[in-house]
């Protein structure tokens, strides 16, 4: 099981490399919507592709939607998920 500080890790690593977010990832609170930072649904699409191939799992298709990507804790709780389902 990968444990929720590791998936944190790698996720703000991706979303730094990824997206041009309007500050520094490493400075959002896991709680924060990410809305306000600049994430808009086209940088979303980067996000998954790059967790998708980092985690070596595919988004369902009925959990591509806004309220898995309002924030750091929700990205990485549904990592989590996917992660120890595949367990």
């Amino acid at each position: 099981m990968t444990n929720y500080e590791e998936i944190e890790q790698t996720i703000r690593r991706i979303y730094k490399e990824k997206l041009d977010l309007s500050c520094d990832i490493d400075t959002i609170d896991v709680n924060e919507p990410l809305g306000q930072y600049g994430l808009d649904s086209i940088s979303a699409i980067k996000v998954v592709v790059e967790i998708e191939e980092t985690f070596d799992f595919e988004y369902l298709d009925e959990d591509l939607v806004v309220e898995n990507f309002t924030s750091l804790d929700t990205v990485i709780k549904y990592v989590q998920k996917r992660i120890d389902e595949d367990e």
